[in-house]
């Protein structure tokens, strides 16, 4: 199985590096922030493998920091559910010791 991970990742390694190569022509990026805050517009040429891997990379950095807190908003409601579970497990029991008859009790302790 290690040994299919190893040949996928190295096949992906290779197909970004076959686009990088063939993609190293330079892309004008406007930057709007400086237009805002100083009045000027400024641009910078980076070319468009870079492009394509920073926003790759961070679209996964996003998706990571989403998925890490939807499993801690799960944590939190499956602690939620298991301490209502543990009450009310709590409340059955203290009610069965009340409205159990004496042989009842004996058939509860046999079971």
């Amino acid at each position: 199985m290690n040994l299919w991970r190893y040949a996928l990742g190295l096949l992906v390694i290779f197909s970004f590096l076959a686009f990088a190569l063939a993609n190293d022509e330079p892309v004008k990026i406007n930057i709007y922030l400086n237009l805002i805050i100083e009045g000027g517009l400024k641009f910078i040429y980076l070319p468009i493998y870079v492009i394509v891997f920073l926003t790759l990379f961070f679209g996964i950095f996003i998706g990571i920091i989403l998925e890490h807190v939807r499993y801690i908003k799960l944590r939190n409601l499956l602690r939620l559910k298991e301490s209502e579970l543990r009450k009310t497990k709590l409340d059955l029991d203290t009610n069965k010791e009340r409205f159990f008859s004496e042989e009842e009790k004996i058939m509860d302790m046999l079971n």
